[in-house]
């Protein structure tokens, strides 16, 4: 599936633990799982399909709050308040809950 947020286009994909594993450039053969990455540079989530759905709903709010992150904020994230923190979340809510209602609404 695709989406825009703030005029950039991002896709999400689902793909295996190995996959997700591999997004991140993780050749450590240590018992590290997977469940989801965002690639600002590919414009890119993948989602573990080997978890369960509600797992897989959980990573994708998560994931979504990174892409909110680089499509929405410029400040440094290394020095955020509870209250910046705060309303990131609330400005963040309806959009991320509208893209991923989307993207399970066939499932």
């Amino acid at each position: 599936m695709t989406f825009e947020m703030n005029n950039l286009k991002w896709i999400i994909k689902e793909a295996t633990a190995d996959e997700v594993k591999q997004e991140f450039g993780d050749n450590k053969n240590d018992d590290s799982y997977y469940y989801g990455i965002t690639t600002l540079s590919k414009q890119r989530i993948l989602i573990n399909k080997e978890i369960t759905i509600e797992k897989q709903k959980q990573t994708l709010y998560h994931e979504l709050m990174h892409c909110y992150i680089y499509s929405y904020i410029t400040d440094n994230l290394g020095s955020i308040d509870e209250e910046t923190f705060c309303d990131i979340s609330a400005k963040s809510h309806d959009i991320i809950h509208e893209i991923a209602f989307k993207y399970f609404k066939n499932r």
